[in-house]
């Protein structure tokens, strides 16, 4: 059966069609996020992502390319998005290479803070909660929980000092 005509019956959901078409191009995938992620289980799960991908918008495929050219440029920039996040988990965070307040005097200290900053930072600091949980918690993004304790300490730390 022609590519072509695989993803016809991938498009009218054909079950075996997409089979066929995974199997053709999974080790070309593969190959593909391995090189860019450099490890095999994020490797397998950007390729499990991008062929998702591909199948939930089979129906916006310009024929006017090859299918193995589309299910590759989506696997590409999948893989550079779970690069990008991975990279981002492994950096340490700036607010954790700023020592803590040496002062145990939190209260003083935390009366210079404004509501936001004061909130987040109690959470964190104090009580030791993720900043994943602090996000969902305060339902902020996770950027705006490390920014702000981030800013938090640097100011604490100009106080103290």
């Amino acid at each position: 059966m022609q590519e072509r005509e695989l993803i016809k019956k991938s498009i009218a959901g054909d079950k075996e069609a997409m089979d066929r078409l995974v199997k053709l191009h999974w080790e070309r995938v593969y190959r593909h996020c391995l090189k860019i992620l450099g490890d095999v289980e994020l490797a397998e799960d950007a390729a499990q992502e991008s062929f998702v991908k591909a199948f939930e918008h089979l129906e916006n495929f310009q024929k006017r390319a090859t299918f193995s050219t589309w299910i590759w440029r989506i696997a590409h920039n999948t893989s550079l998005n779970i690069l990008r996040k991975e990279r981002r988990a492994d950096l340490p965070l700036q607010e954790e290479l700023l020592a803590a307040p040496s002062s145990t005097d939190w209260g003083d200290l935390l009366d210079q803070l404004d509501e936001k900053h004061r909130r987040v930072f109690e959470l964190f600091v104090i009580e030791k909660m993720p900043q994943k949980e602090i996000a969902k918690l305060l339902k902020i993004p996770h950027g705006t929980v490390r920014s702000r304790v981030h800013y938090a300490r640097l100011k604490l730390k100009k106080s103290e000092g």
